[in-house]
């Protein structure tokens, strides 16, 4: 059985919230007919082909102490085109530094490219994560 999109980017949030790592999934598939939410969400930037997710690597999980912002488009392991867009957004963030950017089919290669760069050893500061995350200690 071939896993919806959703799912298998349900899973690679789930492995970096695990890992402690900040991300967020962009919202495009957001169905509407209304009119003014698409003129509101196309004048608020939202633009055709940005990736699925954005992760924060922090550069105490990194060896070269340097951080990492990845940008990941989701595919399903089979199926599924990569636009003339998305093509375009992965290839120009890629290109800027401190940044990685990559199409990922299914939830293990995404994980496999996030795990490229990250330290599994290192210590991580929780207090400071739920700093950032809730605003609380």
């Amino acid at each position: 059985m071939i896993r919806s999109e959703l799912s298998e980017q349900s899973e690679v949030i789930q492995f970096c919230k695990e890992e402690g790592l900040l991300v967020c999934g962009i919202a495009h598939a957001t169905f509407t007919t209304s009119f003014y939410a698409i003129a509101k969400n196309k004048k608020g930037g939202l633009v055709k082909g940005f990736p699925d997710l954005v992760i924060s690597i922090p550069k105490e999980r990194r060896k070269d102490n340097e951080g990492k912002c990845l940008f990941i488009e989701m595919k399903k392991e089979k199926g599924g085109r990569v636009s003339k867009e998305q093509e375009e957004w992965i290839n120009a963030l890629d290109n800027c530094e401190g940044v990685s950017a990559s199409v990922c089919r299914g939830a293990k290669e995404a994980i496999q490219f996030i795990s490229k760069f990250i330290e599994k050893d290192c210590e991580i500061n929780y207090d400071l994560l739920n700093f950032l995350k809730n605003g609380t200690v």
